[in-house]
């Protein structure tokens, strides 16, 4: 059986127990919207049936970003189809819904049946349905059967904190073990839904596909209320954690349906299926679980800029649980995460850096041994027209995260993210740690004050908090508004005629560049060294934006000089000239070494915007296509 959604919750359950084929190839996880690549797949691989799970499934990130969920749940799911037609597929495909289809029911038609009247009241729940019904008017008239399942709540162990149950049994478990009396904060805990367990789900999938008939539609449900207090009695008990349970309103969801359970009658008539597991079975085997967990487990702030992407990656590979810290955005930010292929691993908590109470809450949450605060307003030119912004973010919010990691876990080990703007007007040819700081612009200040803030608290707390003052570095992930890739996109838009020249500021200044990949791992190096320190991560090479430029177009077999113009408006209002690093210290102390050169790394990020720019991709800055396609990147 071939299974879409496996790196998800119940596609990793069945890859590993059920020896499933994973939708994927030699690069990594197949996007949806990648119909070539979906069609060479399906022609390569051996499978007889198709459980459909890829979806973006959260329900409150379908309300924020209602465009990219119908994309992957309705479109996606259109491709898919197309392509095993079109690859003369003949086994049965299970397409999985969701319970959320029905939307608001009175309690006097409960338990709900496969019968209702479906009234979906959020974006997720409306594409659910009408790729549901896409995939019903395919059965009439394709050579394969299509069956759709309809599951309820389902929990079990490793499922992700974004969900409630997980999220409530971490909740509680963080209090047993921490130094202060904090609340239990939750939603509406008056609910009652439905929940199986993974397992029972997971068969019952497999059900439908031996003994479901054609085109019909099956709920996958217990057939049991349980109210969302019942875990917190529950867990408290198991934990004896006799904590006050405040309900924090941005965990209540308008409208909410008061009561819901499902009817499970006629799968067990058509295919003899009935659940094994009492939820109560399911929450202490999760509970368990979470205990005997013995992954590293970091907490990360700036998750979604390049260097969060980047180390969440490392750290996950390195087999840590990864918490990231996000501020509630109405737009999508996760596309650097999606990118490296590590958004359905991560664990997002929310959380903003300027709030102390959110970050004590997040340390408690995920029980961080290793702290990286990566949080910053980190744009050069906005920190002249921003400064008291960038103060606050990438200032005193240091001070905030250092606070939060001293109350609740002061042996946590902290990073903070530093950088080479604070030594400004240098006062040395080469800088290293020893090297005296005269930042330039208000961002270089206020780095300055996180990076003594970190140096006071490990003095006067005796606490492992490290800095690493990173020069330059750059990826494909990099945004637009930094010069390397403003540069390397450009070059690929001027090179297929959607772009006439390059506008630019002083391009003598001179830099130390170096990949985002390498300088992540100096991080986690820095965290794992029994004494903490500050520490210069830099290639100690210095390359001008000029060659730069001449890198990345002739890489196009274009001429540089014909398309840079200077504009005096790019121009900062004190310019840092050269900033060149000594990373002796690191080399010897931690054994870290810069792997990829400047003219490689120019190579790589003018790969990847061209194949965004031959995608039609070409007003985001970068496009959702899976995981990185260069392997050099991933390593």
């Amino acid at each position: 059986v071939l299974v879409t959604g496996h790196t998800g919750f119940v596609g990793s359950y069945l890859i590993d127990q059920y020896n499933c084929v994973p939708f994927a190839d030699e690069v990594g996880r197949i996007d949806l919207s990648e119909t070539d690549r979906i069609a060479q797949f399906l022609r390569g691989v051996d499978y007889d049936h198709v459980i459909h799970l890829a979806a973006q499934s959260h329900v409150p990130t379908s309300i924020e970003n209602p465009q990219q969920t119908i994309q992957t749940n309705l479109i996606g799911t259109a491709n898919l189809l197309t392509a095993l037609e079109c690859n003369n597929f003949t086994g049965r495909f299970l397409y999985v819904s969701s319970g959320d289809v029905y939307g608001q029911v009175e309690e006097q038609d409960l338990p709900i049946t496969e019968l209702h009247t479906v009234e979906p009241r959020s974006p997720y729940a409306v594409s659910k349905v009408a790729a549901e019904h896409y995939c019903l008017q395919l059965n009439i008239r394709s050579a394969f059967d299509v069956l759709i399942a309809r599951p309820f709540n389902h929990i079990g162990s490793g499922q992700s904190t974004q969900f409630v149950v997980p999220k409530l049994l971490n909740q509680i478990r963080a209090a047993s073990t921490s130094n202060i009396n904090r609340p239990i904060f939750v939603g509406n805990i008056d609910v009652t839904r439905d929940f199986s367990d993974l397992r029972d789900i997971a068969s019952a999938y497999f059900a439908m596909i031996e003994r479901g008939k054609s085109g019909q539609i099956y709920n996958i449900c217990s057939g049991v209320e349980t109210q969302i207090s019942q875990f917190i009695e529950q867990a408290s008990k198991h934990y004896d954690v006799k904590n006050r349970v405040v309900v924090d309103e941005r965990f209540v969801r308008k409208n909410e349906q008061m009561r819901a359970v499902g009817c499970n009658e006629k799968i067990k008539q058509d295919t003899g299926w009935k659940p094994t597991y009492t939820i109560q079975e399911t929450v202490n085997e999760m509970i368990q679980s979470v205990n005997t967990n013995t992954s590293k487990k970091a907490l990360v702030t700036g998750v979604t800029g390049q260097d969060g992407a980047y180390l969440t990656k490392l750290l996950i590979d390195k087999g840590y649980t990864v918490y990231g810290l996000v501020p509630r955005r109405s737009s999508d930010t996760n596309w650097r995460l999606r990118y490296l292929g590590v958004d359905k691993a991560i664990n997002l908590v929310e959380g903003d850096v300027t709030d102390l109470s959110s970050l004590i809450r997040a340390m408690e949450l995920s029980e961080a041994t290793e702290v990286y605060n990566l949080a910053a307003q980190s744009f050069v030119g906005s920190s002249w027209d921003q400064p008291i912004l960038t103060a606050n973010v990438t200032g005193t919010a240091v001070t905030n995260l250092l606070e939060a990691v001293r109350i609740v876990n002061p042996r946590a080990r902290f990073y903070q993210a530093s950088t080479s703007e604070m030594f400004g007007l240098i006062q040395e040819e080469m800088q290293s740690e020893s090297t005296p700081f005269y930042p330039r612009s208000p961002y270089g200040v206020a780095k300055l004050y996180g990076h003594w803030m970190t140096v006071n608290y490990r003095e006067s707390f005796d606490m492992h908090a490290n800095s690493g003052i990173l020069f330059n570095h750059e990826s494909p992930v990099r945004g637009l508004e930094f010069v390397t890739r403003k540069v390397t996109d450009a070059a690929c838009r001027i090179a297929v005629g959607l772009q006439d020249e390059l506008r630019l500021g002083n391009i003598d200044a001179k830099r130390d560049w170096g990949f985002a990949g390498d300088y992540v791992e100096a991080m986690w190096r820095m965290l794992q060294a029994d004494t903490p320190d500050d520490y210069v991560i830099a290639t100690g090479v210095t390359s001008t934006v000029r060659e730069m430029c001449e890198i990345a177009f002739d890489y196009l077999s274009l001429d540089y000089e014909k398309y840079v113009v200077i504009d005096p408006k790019f121009y900062r209002p004190a310019e840092v000239d050269v900033l060149l690093g000594n990373p002796a210290k690191a080399k010897a102390q931690l054994g870290w070494e810069p792997k990829m050169a400047l003219a490689e790394l120019i190579r790589t990020m003018v790969d990847a915007d061209m194949l965004r720019i031959e995608n039609k991709d070409i007003t985001s800055p970068i496009e959702d296509k899976g995981p990185i396609q260069n392997p050099k990147i991933a390593a």
